[in-house]
């Protein structure tokens, strides 16, 4: 891991309007529309619709609530990988929405049934977080339509692949509330692994903002399909980066899902278990 203090570090959790308010041989496909920041807006006809689904959260009363949006993905049938810091404000209430625009088309909601999140997480702005992961279990029967996606191990700098981060994360620094909550995606560039994080270069303008926390860092497997090797966790700075007034235009990291595998397997068998209680 490069031995160096970062200078910022911003997760990417997003607040949004409450209801009153170089590729491989296996590339993952590009999406139709120009608009996450420098990416492309999914469509309805486009297979990645279906891979992400939204975790929000709302708090306070009728006439003050507030709200915050991450990304997240199923990975069993009723499992949800995303991020701690998406699941850890006091006194707010989650659920998990799904389609391109999920804060308009409120009908699509699920309940969540149980949350586990990593036990050595701490919210630390002052470094990057190892165990920024939590799953979410859900109460209701998860959509035909969403996608589950499969893990994998996490790959080497030597081994060119084509990744790609999707998530509802605001399409530039400067995105009004109404413009975050819909669905993208981009081609990232890798420029750094290590043993916990995957780190992104986004200084070509292109890759993860706020809303983008929790969702998926993806690669083609053998098959050319989908499967999750990192966690979007956030964009920071090391010391001695060019300081840039769009802190989405910087670095960004990524959960590492290979180093956490252990522990997704374990609490995967222990919330089989609560179900069958």
């Amino acid at each position: 891991m490069k031995k160096c203090f970062l200078s910022f570090l911003f997760l990417l959790s997003a607040c949004a309007p409450s209801a009153q308010e170089s590729a491989s041989e296996h590339s993952l496909p590009d999406g139709d529309e120009s608009a996450i920041v420098g990416g492309r807006r999914v469509t309805n006809t486009d297979p990645r619709a279906n891979w992400v689904v939204m975790v929000r959260g709302t708090k306070g009363s009728f006439l003050f609530r507030s709200s915050g949006i991450c990304t997240g993905a199923f990975i069993t049938e009723d499992v949800i990988l995303t991020a701690a810091h998406c699941l850890d404000e006091k006194d707010a209430k989650y659920d998990i929405a799904y389609g391109l625009n999920p804060l308009e088309e409120k009908r699509k909601v699920i309940r969540i049934d149980k949350v586990i999140t990593h036990e050595d997480y701490k919210r630390d702005t002052s470094k990057l977080g190892a165990y920024d992961i939590a799953l979410i279990k859900i109460r209701d029967p998860k959509p035909a339509r969403l996608k589950i996606l499969g893990l994998q191990a996490q790959p080497t700098l030597d081994q060119p692949t084509a990744y790609l981060a999707i998530g509802y994360g605001k399409t530039s620094e400067g995105s009004k509330v109404k413009e975050r909550g819909v669905l993208h995606s981009t081609p990232t560039i890798i420029s750094e692994i290590n043993e916990t994080h995957l780190i992104g270069n986004q200084k070509n303008g292109i890759g993860i903002c706020q809303g983008d926390s929790g969702g998926p860092l993806l690669k083609a497997d053998e098959n050319g399909e989908p499967v999750i090797i990192g966690i979007t966790h956030a964009t920071f700075r090391y010391k001695g980066d060019p300081v840039t007034s769009n802190e989405c235009y910087s670095r960004a990291a990524y959960v590492s899902v290979a180093n956490q595998m252990d522990w997704i397997q374990k609490n995967l068998k222990l919330l089989s278990d609560h179900s069958d209680k």
